[in-house]
């Protein structure tokens, strides 16, 4: 992310707000604190992944269309060291209770 901030012409400290994906492992707080950012007025998930791309961005626009930000950072930070590895099943995810784990179980298989 600092090389893209360098890139912008931005430091970290500019930087008043994240969005990411829900399936992202990483907190906002961790990825505030890794990249030098000190403090943040917005963040937000988008509810799953890649094809939701586009969300992120228009996250970050209104937040700075509206006054919550002024600098929003659109971002994927995985973390596969520590926890589940990308693309492997999280059965745990079918056991939600929530709409999001119904959903998972016609997907996972729990067994």
């Amino acid at each position: 992310m600092t090389d893209a901030l360098d890139d912008a012409g931005l430091t970290p400290a500019d930087v008043d707000g994240l969005v990411s994906f829900t399936m992202d492992t990483n907190t906002e707080v961790a990825v505030a604190r890794a990249a030098g950012i000190p403090s943040l007025k917005f963040f937000s998930r988008i509810h799953y992944g890649g094809g939701a791309a586009a969300a992120t961005v228009q996250q970050a626009a209104m937040a700075v269309a509206t006054g919550v930000a002024d600098v929003v950072v659109a971002y994927r930070a995985f973390n596969e060291r520590s926890g589940a590895r990308y693309g492997q099943v999280n059965s745990a995810l079918a056991a939600q209770v929530n709409s999001s784990g119904t959903d998972n179980a016609f997907s996972y298989r729990t067994a």
